[in-house]
C-alpha cells in the first residue's frame, strides 16, 4: 500500500443514521475506546438526537466480531413482556381499543438497552459506562441540531404526542409547534438521567430509583410494569447464526431477531444469476419480491425460542429452502390490506483500528414508542408489545400478522425484524451492515448484500440505490421513486400491485473492509452520518 493511500484511508469508522451520533462514536475511538465502546456511545447519543427511533426506554441487539480471537458474539437486550402479561388480558383490552399495544401504558415492555450496553462494556469494552455516556450527556445538556427526519416525525405524529402533555411540550414547546430542521433542541432531564447512571447503570436503572419511578408511572397510566420486572431483566448472550452466500460466510443474529429470515432469502436466490437479470430490472425485482414474500411467510412461524420450538435449523435446510423457493416462484397471492408503516429504530456499525466490529440496532419500536415520557427523567418508553401477536389474525403496526409462536406471555421477548450481518471471506470480514425500519430491515439488508456481491456496487452505492419491499401481506410491492417508470410498468403488466414511495422509511448502515481501506456508508433516507478516526 503506497503512502498516499495509507494517509487517505481511515483506520476506524462509525456509520449510522445521524452525523452527531457518529461523531460521538468517533470521539470515543479517539480517546482509546474499541468498537464496543464506540458503539455504546453512538447508541446513547442516538437516544438523544433521534428520540423518535431509540433510547434507553427501549432495547435491541448487538452482533460483535473481536479480531484478535476471531470470535463472534451475539447479545440480546430485547425488551421483554411484563411478568403479568397474558394473551387473554390483551385480547380483552383490544376489544375496546385495537391500538392498545401501539400507544399507552399497556404497549410498554421492560426496557433492555441500559442492561445490554452495560453487559457489552463489561465483557468486551475498555471503558466505563460513564465515559461512553459523556458525548450523549453533552448533546442532551448543550443542545443538538434537529434532523430533517426528526422534524418530519414530530410533525406527522403531533396529534398522538399531544396525548402526553409533557412529551408534547418537550418536543414542541408550549406553543405546540413542531421544530424545523436544524433548530436546536435540548433534553436536560435525559442528560441528567444519563449522568445519574454513572458506572453502576444496572443498579440504578433496574434495582434503584429509576425502576421504581418508571414502574409507578406506567402503573398510574394503566400498565403492567413492576419493580420485579426490572429486577429480573437480564440481557442474554446467544450463539450467532451462520449461513453462506456467493462464497462468503454470513454471520447474523438468531431468534428472537430475524437473521434466519435473512439467511433463508439469500439461500433462495443463491441458485439464480441475479447479475444476468440486470440490477433493479423488472425480472430481478419480481424475483426478489417473491423471495421476500416467502421469507415473511416462514417468519410468521417463529417466536422467542425460550417459549416456542426453534424452527430456524429446519428453515435453513437445503430441502426446505428449495421448497420455499418453489412456493415463491409459484406466486400465490394474498388479499390486499393496508400499507405497511415505517418503524422507530436506529442502527449503527463501528469498525475500530484493530478490525473489531460492533453492529448495534436499538429501538423503541414505532415512532416515539408508546408516546409516553417519564417526565422527570426524560425517558421515552417503547411500545414493543406490538411486536407480539397481540390478537390472532390482527396485524400489528407493521401490518404483519404473526403466528401462535409469537403470542404474548409474561417474560417473553417479541419477535424482532432486526437482522444485521457480517460477511467473511477467507477468514476475514469484508462487509458489515445493519438496518432500521421494522420489516424493511430484512429486505433492506438482503438487497444491500446482493447489491455488493451480485452487482459489484461499493458500500455507499449499495446502500443509497433504490430499493423495493414486499412482505406478502399486504399484497403489494413498495417501490422507491428511484426505480425507473418503464420498469414499474413492466411489473404492473406482470400482475404486481405497486405502491410508489419517495423513500422507504428505513435506513441501512454499512462498512466495507478491504485489506488497505475502510469504507463507511450511511443511508441518505434518514440523513446519515459517517465519522472516520
Amino acid at each position: 500500500m503506497n503512502a498516499e493511500k495509507r494517509k487517505s484511508s481511515p483506520s476506524a469508522v462509525v456509520a449510522t443514521e445521524n452525523q452527531q451520533a457518529a461523531e460521538a462514536g468517533r470521539e470515543i475511538l479517539l480517546r482509546g475506546g474499541n468498537a464496543v465502546d464506540a458503539a455504546c456511545a453512538t447508541a446513547l447519543a442516538l437516544g438523544v438526537v433521534s428520540p423518535d427511533s431509540s433510547g434507553i426506554g427501549g432495547g435491541g441487539f448487538m452482533l460483535l466480531y473481536m479480531a484478535r480471537e476471531a470470535r463472534f458474539h451475539a447479545l440480546d437486550f430485547r425488551e421483554r413482556a411484563p411478568l403479568g402479561a397474558s394473551p387473554e388480558l390483551y385480547t380483552e383490552a383490544a376489544r375496546d381499543n385495537p391500538g392498545v399495544s401501539r400507544a399507552g401504558a399497556l404497549a410498554v415492555a421492560v426496557p433492555g438497552e441500559v442492561a445490554g450496553l452495560a453487559e457489552a462494556l463489561g465483557a468486551l469494552g475498555r471503558m466505563k459506562f460513564s465515559a461512553v455516556a459523556e458525548p450523549a450527556i453533552r448533546l442532551a445538556r448543550n443542545g443538538f441540531r434537529c434532523s430533517a427526519h426528526l422534524a418530519r416525525d414530530i410533525g406527522r405524529t403531533a396529534p398522538l404526542l399531544a396525548n402526553d402533555r409533557m412529551l408534547s411540550r418537550h418536543l414542541m414547546g408550549d406553543a405546540g409547534q413542531p421544530p424545523k430542521p436544524d433548530e436546536r433542541l435540548q433534553s436536560h432531564a435525559l442528560g441528567a438521567t444519563l449522568a445519574r447512571l454513572g458506572d453502576q447503570p444496572v443498579e440504578v436503572f433496574y434495582r434503584g430509583p429509576l425502576a421504581r419511578e418508571i414502574a409507578s408511572f406506567v402503573k398510574s397510566r394503566g400498565g403492567l410494569l413492576t419493580v420485579d420486572d426490572f429486577a429480573e431483566y437480564r440481557p442474554l448472550w446467544r450463539d450467532p447464526l451462520r449461513g453462506a452466500y456467493r462464497g462468503h460466510e454470513v454471520v447474523t443474529l438468531p431468534l428472537p431477531a430475524s437473521g434466519a429470515t435473512l439467511l433463508e432469502m439469500l439461500a433462495m436466490v443463491e441458485a439464480d444469476e441475479l447479475r444476468e437479470m440486470g440490477h433493479n430490472s423488472a425480472a430481478c425485482l419480481a424475483h426478489i419480491a417473491e423471495v421476500m414474500r416467502q421469507g415473511f411467510a416462514d417468519r410468521a412461524m417463529l417466536g422467542d425460542p425460550a417459549f416456542a420450538p426453534n424452527e430456524t435449523s429446519r428453515m435453513l435446510l437445503p430441502g426446505h429452502v428449495n421448497e420455499a423457493r418453489a412456493r415463491a416462484l409459484a406466486r400465490e397471492r394474498s388479499a390486499p390490506v393496508a400499507k405497511p408503516r415505517g418503524r422507530g429504530t436506529s442502527s449503527l456499525c463501528v469498525v475500530d483500528k484493530d478490525r473489531n466490529i460492533a453492529l448495534l440496532t436499538t429501538t423503541i419500536n414505532t415512532e416515539f414508542g408508546a408516546k409516553l415520557m417519564v417526565p422527570e427523567w426524560g425517558i421515552l418508553l417503547n411500545n414493543s408489545m406490538d411486536d407480539f401477536t397481540v390478537v390472532p389474525g390482527m396485524p400489528n403496526a407493521a401490518r404483519l400478522a404473526g403466528g401462535a409462536a409469537n403470542d404474548i406471555r409474561g417474560g417473553k421477548r417479541p419477535l424482532s425484524s432486526i437482522a444485521p450481518a457480517i460477511l467473511m471471506r477467507g477468514g476475514e470480514p469484508v462487509l458489515c451492515l445493519g438496518g432500521s425500519g421494522g420489516p424493511t430491515i430484512i429486505t433492506g439488508v438482503f438487497q444491500t448484500v446482493a447489491n455488493v456481491l451480485d452487482f459489484g456496487l461499493d458500500p455507499p452505492s449499495a446502500v443509497a440505490v433504490a430499493r423495493i419491499h414486499a412482505q406478502g401481506s399486504p399484497d403489494l410491492v413498495l417501490v422507491e421513486s428511484g426505480i425507473p417508470e418503464p420498469t414499474c410498468r413492466v411489473l404492473e403488466e406482470m400482475g404486481y400491485r405497486l405502491r410508489g414511495v419517495p423513500a422507504l422509511r428505513m435506513a441501512i448502515s454499512a462498512v466495507g473492509l478491504a485489506p488497505d481501506a475502510l469504507t463507511g456508508a450511511a443511508d441518505p433516507r434518514k440523513g446519515g452520518g459517517v465519522a472516520a478516526a
